[in-house]
C-alpha cells in the first residue's frame, strides 16, 4: 500500500510540475503505467564509439539509458525518437515504425534501450548515430521490445537546464547540437515564406521554411516540417520575430530545425530587417583579375590552350560553352547556360604544374543561376579533392573549403561533399569569387601529374553565367615566369619509351592483342578508357560478392622482350577485402607465384616466390595510384619465351573488390 501511495504521489507531483512550466511542458505528460527500472551495461557515449558509416548488427546484450527530447505530437518528428544521455551531452536517433508515440515516450521520459538485435550506423548524411531494424536502418516494427519506459520523468527547470540548449542562430550551426533540443532567440522566417501555409499534401515530403537572424550565416538553415505534420496543416507561417525551439538536424551540408508542435514557436515581436542571403566572408577588394593565370588558357583567350589543359581536351557538359565578347572587358569567357539532368563537371584541369606557395585562387563571374556551383581543388595526390561550395552569391566573396571527409562502407573516401544549394544573382555586375587555400596547409596538387581544379554545376537548375580570369592571387609562378606551364608530356607514372607487356594505353583492342587466347574472364570487370594514370586506359576489377573460387582474370603473352625483362610493374587503385596473385611463367612453362598481399598508399615490390597462391590482405590505396613491381630475377632458370608470360589472378573468394589496374610495363 505504501508503495502504491508513493507512486500516486510521484505522478501527481510530476504532473503539477509539468503544468507549471512553459514550452517543453506543452506536451502530453508521459504515463508511468507499466514503467520498469533496468540496470544499464553501457552509456550512450561509449556505445556511439562502435558506430561506423556502415550499418552493423548489434550482438551484445548491452542496455543504455537516456531521456526523450522529441515528440511526434505535431507530426513533424515522423517515425523517429531523439534520445539524449542524462548529462545532456550525447544524442542518438531511433527509427520506429509507429505514429503517436508521444503518449508513451513523451518529452522528459527516461527510457532504456535493449540493443541486441538492432543495427547501428553513424549516418554520414545526417551526421548522427542512428538505430534501426536491419542493414538499411529500416524503422523498428516491434520497437516497444527494445525501447523500455523507465519510471522517471525529468521536467521543469531540471529539463530546461540539462536538455534544452539555449543558443544563438550562429551557435546552433554546430554538429554538437544535432539530435538535441535547441531554443534560438531573435529569429524569424524569411519574408518570402510569411503568410503561406506550413505544410500540405502537395508540398512534397517536407516543407523547408527558411529561417534568418540578425546576423548573416555561412550556411542555409531551415524550419523543416513534414507533410504528415497534422499539427502544422493549414497553419500560416507567422510574420513576427521571436524564439523558435526544435530538434536540431542536418542533411548533407544543410542544417534544419524540426519543430515538435506549433507551441515551439514563440513569435510575438515585430519583424526585423533580415539578412536575406547566407554569406561567406565578403571580399572587400575591387573586382579585378588576380595576379597570374592559374593554367594555360585560364583567361579563355586562347581556346586551344584551354582545351589542352582540361580532361579529355573537351568540356564535360553542353551547358558549358565558349562565350566570345561576353568575358571580362568584352573579352572571351566561358558561359554556363541552360539546365542539366545530373550534377557533374563543366570541366576539370589536369597535367599542369602549380605554384608551391599559393594561398588563394580566384575567378570573375557574372549572371544568374537557380542553383550554385561547386569547385574541386584536388589534394596533393591529384585524385582526391576538397569541395568549395559557393552557395548564395550576389557580391564578391571568399569561399572556404568543406573539410569534412565522406566515407564509403566505413572507409574514408578521401573527398569532401559537393553541394549545389544556393542562388546566384550578381545583378548584371562582375563579382570576384576567391577560394581560400590556406586551410589546406599546402595539400593541393602541384606536380602536374593529376588533377588540379574542377568546376561543377547542379542538376535541374537554370544557369545563365559567364566565368572568366581564373587566376592565382599570390605565390610564385612555375619556372619563375608569369604563368604555370605544362609538365613533361611523358608523365610521372610510366617511363618515357616504356615497353608494354599488357598495353592499356589507348583502347581495349590494343590491350587484348597482348592477352592470350582465353581473353578476359567475364563478369570481373571492364576496360575503362582514360581512367588510368597519365590518362591511359585501365582495367576494372568489380566483384560485389564473394565467389565460390578464385579466378584468373587474364594472361599476358610472352615474347623475346619479356623473356629478358628484369622487372615488370603495374599500378593499382581502389579498395578490396582480398588481394591479388601474379603468376610468372618460367622457361619450362611452370608458374611461379608472387602474392601481392595487403596494399595501402606506398609502392609494393614482390621479390619472393610463394609455394601457393594466397589472396589474403586488404587493399585500400586512399584514392592514389600505387605501383606494384615484380622482381623477375627471382624466377630460377629464366622466363618463358613463348606461351604465357604472366597470369593475373584475383582472390574472388575474398570479395568485394572495387579496383582499377593499369598497363603492365617492363623496366
Amino acid at each position: 500500500m505504501k508503495t502504491f501511495l508513493k507512486s500516486i504521489l510521484y505522478v501527481s507531483l510530476t504532473s503539477l510540475i509539468l503544468i507549471g512550466c512553459a514550452n517543453n511542458d506543452d506536451f502530453t505528460t508521459p504515463d508511468l503505467t507499466g514503467c520498469v527500472e533496468l540496470k544499464t551495461t553501457n552509456t550512450i557515449a561509449n556505445f556511439k564509439k562502435i558506430a561506423t558509416d556502415k550499418a552493423t548488427a548489434i550482438t551484445g546484450d548491452d542496455i543504455i539509458e537516456g531521456v526523450v527530447v522529441s515528440s511526434d505530437a505535431g507530426g513533424s518528428v515522423f517515425k523517429e525518437i531523439f534520445i539524449v544521455s542524462e548529462d545532456g551531452q550525447e544524442s542518438i536517433r531511433v527509427r520506429v515504425d509507429a505514429y503517436s508515440t508521444y503518449g508513451t515516450y513523451g518529452v522528459g521520459q527516461k527510457v532504456y534501450i535493449k540493443l541486441k538485435g538492432l543495427f547501428v550506423q553513424k549516418d554520414p548524411i545526417r551526421k548522427i548515430v542512428a538505430l534501426g531494424s536491419d542493414s538499411s536502418l529500416a524503422a523498428i516494427k516491434d520497437y516497444n521490445k527494445y525501447i523500455i519506459k523507465g519510471c522517471k520523468i525529468i521536467s521543469g527547470d531540471d529539463f530546461e537546464k540539462t536538455f534544452n540548449n539555449k543558443v544563438s542562430l550562429k551557435e546552433a550551426l554546430d554538429e554538437k547540437y544535432i539530435g538535441k533540443l535547441v531554443t534560438i532567440p531573435e529569429v524569424q522566417f524569411k519574408k518570402e515564406f510569411r503568410g503561406k501555409i506550413f505544410a500540405s499534401n502537395t508540398s512534397g515530403d517536407f516543407t523547408k521554411v527558411a529561417i534568418e537572424g540578425k546576423e548573416p550565416l555561412s550556411a542555409t538553415f531551415y524550419f523543416n516540417v513534414s507533410k504528415n505534420a497534422k499539427g502544422f496543416a493549414n497553419e500560416i507561417v507567422p510574420d513576427k520575430s521571436g524564439t523558435m525551439t526544435g530538434i536540431m538536424t542536418r542533411y548533407n551540408a544543410e542544417y534544419q530545425l524540426v519543430p515538435r508542435t506549433m507551441h515551439d514557436l514563440d513569435l510575438t515581436k515585430a519583424p526585423f530587417d533580415g539578412n536575406t542571403d547566407p554569406v561567406d566572408p565578403v571580399d572587400p577588394t575591387d573586382v579585378k583579375p588576380g595576379k597570374f593565370v592559374a593554367f594555360p588558357g585560364a583567361d579563355f583567350e586562347n581556346w586551344d590552350n584551354f582545351l589542352a589543359s582540361i580532361f579529355k581536351n573537351a568540356l564535360s557538359d553542353a551547358t558549358a560553352q565558349k562565350a566570345d565578347g561576353q568575358g571580362w572587358e568584352n573579352s572571351r569567357g566561358l558561359a554556363v547556360k541552360g539546365t542539366r539532368a545530373a550534377n557533374g563537371f563543366l570541366f576539370s584541369v589536369e597535367k599542369v604544374k602549380m605554384p608551391t606557395d599559393a594561398t588563394k585562387i580566384s575567378f570573375l563571374m557574372k549572371g544568374k543561376a537557380a542553383k550554385s556551383l561547386s569547385i574541386n581543388i584536388y589534394k596533393g595526390n591529384g585524385t582526391n579533392y576538397y569541395a568549395y561550395n559557393l552557395e548564395n552569391v550576389s557580391v564578391s566573396k571568399i569561399v572556404k573549403p568543406n573539410m569534412e571527409e565522406t566515407s564509403f562502407n566505413g572507409v574514408p573516401s578521401g573527398n569532401t561533399t559537393n553541394v549545389y544549394d544556393g542562388v546566384i544573382d550578381t545583378k548584371g555586375q562582375w563579382v570576384k569569387v576567391t577560394l581560400d587555400l590556406g586551410e589546406l596547409k599546402g595539400d593541393y596538387h602541384k606536380a602536374g601529374t593529376g588533377s588540379f581544379i574542377g568546376f561543377r554545376s547542379g542538376k535541374a537548375g537554370d544557369y545563365d553565367l559567364v566565368i572568366d580570369e581564373i587566376r592565382f592571387e599570390d605565390g610564385t609562378p612555375v619556372n619563375g615566369g608569369t604563368d604555370p606551364v605544362d609538365p613533361d608530356p611523358s608523365g610521372d607514372f610510366f617511363p618515357k619509351n616504356a615497353v608494354y607487356a599488357g598495353d592499356m594505353r589507348t583502347n581495349e583492342a590494343a590491350f587484348l592483342a597482348t592477352v592470350n587466347d582465353r581473353g578476359l574472364t567475364k563478369d570481373i570487370g571492364a576496360f575503362k578508357p582514360g581512367a588510368g594514370p597519365d590518362k591511359q586506359g585501365a582495367l576494372s576489377i568489380e566483384i560485389p560478392a564473394a565467389s565460390s573460387s578464385n579466378l584468373i582474370y587474364f594472361g599476358l603473352l610472352a615474347n623475346d622482350t619479356t623473356s629478358k625483362a628484369k622487372k615488370v610493374s603495374f599500378y593499382v587503385k581502389g579498395i578490396s577485402s582480398g588481394s591479388l596473385s601474379i603468376g610468372v611463367m618460367d622457361s619450362t612453362g611452370k608458374e611461379k607465384g608472387f602474392n601481392v598481399g595487403a596494399i595501402s598508399t606506398t609502392d609494393v615490390v614482390l621479390n619472393s616466390i610463394a609455394g601457393t597462391n594466397d589472396y589474403k590482405g586488404a587493399i585500400n590505396t586512399a584514392g592514389k595510384w600505387v605501383k606494384v613491381t615484380v622482381d623477375l630475377t627471382k624466377v630460377p632458370g629464366g622466363l618463358a619465351t613463348s606461351g604465357d608470360f604472366i597470369k593475373f589472378r584475383v582472390g574472388a573468394k575474398y570479395a568485394p573488390f572495387d579496383l582499377l589496374i593499369s598497363s603492365f610495363f617492363i623496366e
